[in-house]
């Protein structure tokens, strides 16, 4: 199997300017495995980030979307605190709940006013998901159980991801041992 250098085939999996385009016209290719290689690989693995984020998103949406109609219905002490969101790094989609606050301070004109703080909450120990106790802490009593689905079905979206990454990096390592394992072809035509 060779590895992709710039004279060599273009991959057929470039991506374009969004992974959703990209994604839209990933039905439309057709290849013959034989013919890819362990880039090729790598890159279509790259694009399941997109189906990650919009599982993650299928779940956070729901939870936005109750948790503005509830807050709107609600006094002022009875509005959620806690928010989820998701954050895309490389190839990698991370769902993450934060809380908010508000802290007193100054607007530009030297005023007294109250601004909205957020702090992200850590997982903490190993696994995929947050301690559901300490989520239920920083939420109120009437969203205790969307809390409880949404963390769930986020926590195998974060397993997933893992194991994806993990894919990965395997690639990249077989990629490595190609082109070692070339550089030794080529010294030993040489020899």
């Amino acid at each position: 199997m060779e590895t992709k250098t710039s004279g060599k085939k273009k991959s057929p999996w470039r991506k374009t300017e969004t992974l959703e385009a990209e994604m839209a016209g990933l039905g439309d290719r057709t290849y013959v495995v034989k013919d890819l290689n362990l880039e090729d690989y790598l890159e279509i693995l790259s694009y399941q980030v997109v189906v990650l984020k919009q599982q993650a998103a299928s779940y956070i949406d729901p939870y936005w979307e109750n948790q503005m109609r509830e807050n709107q219905r609600r006094p002022v002490t009875d509005r959620s605190q806690l928010s989820c969101r998701i954050r895309l790094k490389n190839d990698s989609v991370y769902p993450e709940w934060y809380w908010n606050y508000w802290v007193s301070g100054t607007n530009d004109k030297g005023e007294p006013c109250r601004r909205p703080k957020g702090q992200h909450i850590r997982r903490g120990g190993k696994g995929y998901s947050y301690p559901i106790q300490t989520l239920l802490r920083h939420s109120r009593d009437w969203e205790h159980e969307m809390v409880t689905k949404t963390e769930e079905a986020l926590t195998h979206i974060r397993r997933q991801n893992h194991y994806l990454a993990k894919a990965r990096q395997s690639i990249r390592e077989a990629i490595k041992s190609c082109g070692a394992l070339e550089s030794l072809d080529e010294s030993r035509k040489d020899s």
